[in-house]
């Protein structure tokens, strides 16, 4: 028997919480965070459901953009891919490949989650970067002692110095909307998100924020999103002197999620492979996982024709599907 696929439009939220309530899942699979894209791109998100015999078995959010008349899918934000109970069918790709081929889609781009994205579900699977999973479990004192020597030292000098912690969201909100765009832009980050989105993602409940405050206000936010037991770093914003604060924001919001039963945190990777962001985020001594990201061609022959169009080279092209390297694409690009 073949695997059943349907889309559940970001309207339907009972029937997308419904269709996760048994798959273990991250933040990024969730509703509210794929809402939040949704509104503030305008593209078209859905989570896929796949189902055996009346029963879910996986489910991956997708959002759908369009070039030249002709559709493909794309991880809307962060890492999610297929999330499954356990083990999938052995026809599973190709009932998937079979059927989005068969919705029209050209292609599909997905960014896996290193606990929940299953790889055996995609194909065209590559990794040239790193994500780093922090373990939460055990005495928070041990954990502290596993961070390299410059983590403890800022954790103990913001604690000496008496910093002050804010949680209070309406000024958090306020700071992240308002510096958001430049702090990335620094980074060097190509995702954009609109301040309908950050305004939605803000106002999730399970979105954890914390910040901290010099003279003029608001100076640094820590963001971390929250699915069960495990979490994901969200954002990390500052500005002036509050990139000093960046290792007792992290610590702070550790502390608290290890409290509340999280298990694990997912704090991403760098822009690149061993840059200074992942540099710094190695001096946490988490575990390096291969960051997956899925290239998939359900319509070879449309493809390569798209591709010849927009006159790039779908075998070098750091881009997929590779036409949206041309300038005409009109939609958001992969993250």
């Amino acid at each position: 028997m073949s695997v059943h696929f349907e889309f559940v439009p970001a309207g339907e939220r009972r029937r997308w919480d419904e269709a996760l309530r048994e798959l273990p899942h991250g933040y990024w699979h969730r509703w509210a965070a794929c809402h939040a894209i949704g509104i503030g791109s305008g593209v078209p998100v859905y989570l896929c459901v796949a189902s055996d015999a009346n029963r879910v078995i996986a489910a991956t959010p997708v959002a759908e953009r369009a070039w030249q008349g002709e559709r493909d899918l794309f991880t809307p934000a962060g890492f999610s891919g297929f999330a499954a109970a356990g083990p999938l069918p052995a026809t599973f790709h190709s009932d998937w490949s079979n059927f989005a081929a068969g919705e029209g889609y050209v292609a599909g781009y997905f960014a896996l989650h290193p606990r929940f994205g299953v790889a055996t579900a995609h194909a065209g699977l590559e990794s040239d970067n790193e994500l780093f999973v922090l373990d939460l479990s055990g005495d928070p004192n041990e954990l502290l002692q596993r961070f390299d020597r410059s983590v403890r030292r800022a954790v103990r000098a913001s604690g000496k110095a008496g910093l002050q912690f804010i949680t209070d969201r309406r000024s958090l909100t306020t700071f992240v909307i308002d510096n958001y765009a430049h702090c990335l832009s620094a980074l060097g980050a190509r995702e954009r998100w609109t301040p309908a989105t950050l305004t939605a993602m803000c106002a999730d409940p399970d979105l954890l924020m914390v910040g901290v405050a010099d003279d003029e206000g608001v100076c640094a936010v820590h963001t971390f999103g929250v699915s069960g037991r495990s979490a994901e770093f969200h954002l990390h914003l500052s500005v002036r002197d509050g990139r000093c604060h960046a290792s007792a924001l992290v610590w702070w919001g550790l502390q608290r999620l290890a409290s509340d039963g999280i298990a694990w945190a997912n704090m991403g990777g760098g822009i690149a492979r061993d840059d200074s962001l992942a540099q710094s985020k190695r001096k946490f001594r988490p575990q390096a996982m291969p960051f997956l990201r899925a290239r998939e061609v359900y319509r070879p022959a449309a493809y390569h024709e798209l591709c010849a169009r927009a006159g790039v080279d779908p075998r070098t092209s750091r881009f997929h599907p590779a036409y949206h390297a041309a300038p005409e694409r009109t939609a958001l690009p992969a993250p």
